[in-house]
């Protein structure tokens, strides 16, 4: 074979090889999308219900904080400089923060914008309409704690300070709950 047809070859196998791999990318995003549990937003995903029990599952032997927030809420933008701060303390301990942003679907690249802006090292999402009736979340922010055996312990609406959640995650993680 000449080496003109060599290259061509080798150019039609790197045209065939691009192609499937984004069939298969696109077939994976259809599952992902059917399963109904995470949907794309940019950099910040959706979370339902279905989502949420699947992400709670992963941290099991955790102690986890879930933090109900929106940009546009005062004290929930006080509130997160300190979660960053407690986030930090626990980093390699068996504690996670899950931020649920409930600003809605027009609002996620603010989001992103702000979580960017503040530095945000946990996982933030949006909260899907499901999760938040389904907490009943009526005011914002709205903390609620985990156990390690991924029993809610504290269900609260308000603010609190890295003072407090340190209190509470130290009890958690102290009982060896």
């Amino acid at each position: 074979m000449s080496q003109t047809g060599e290259t061509e070859a080798i150019l039609k196998v790197s045209r065939y090889v691009q192609m499937l791999g984004a069939v298969l990318l696109s077939f994976f995003c259809i599952l992902a999308f059917a399963a109904g549990r995470c949907h794309a937003a940019g950099d910040i995903a959706s979370l339902d219900k279905e989502g949420f029990g699947a992400l709670l599952k992963e941290q099991k032997g955790k102690v986890v904080m879930v933090n109900f927030f929106a940009t546009w809420c005062p004290p929930c933008r006080q509130e997160i400089p300190e979660l960053v701060m407690v986030h930090n303390h626990y980093k390699g301990k068996n504690f996670e923060i899950i931020g649920l942003s409930v600003d809605g679907k027009p609002s996620q690249k603010a989001v992103e914008r702000f979580m960017r802006g503040k530095n945000v090292p946990y996982r933030v999402f949006m909260a899907g309409e499901d999760l938040v009736e389904h907490f009943k979340i009526g005011s914002i922010p709205h903390n609620i704690f985990y156990n390690r055996d991924g029993q809610i312990v504290i269900s609260q609406a308000g603010s609190c300070d890295a003072d407090d959640v340190k209190y509470v995650v130290d009890e958690l993680l102290d009982d060896g709950q």
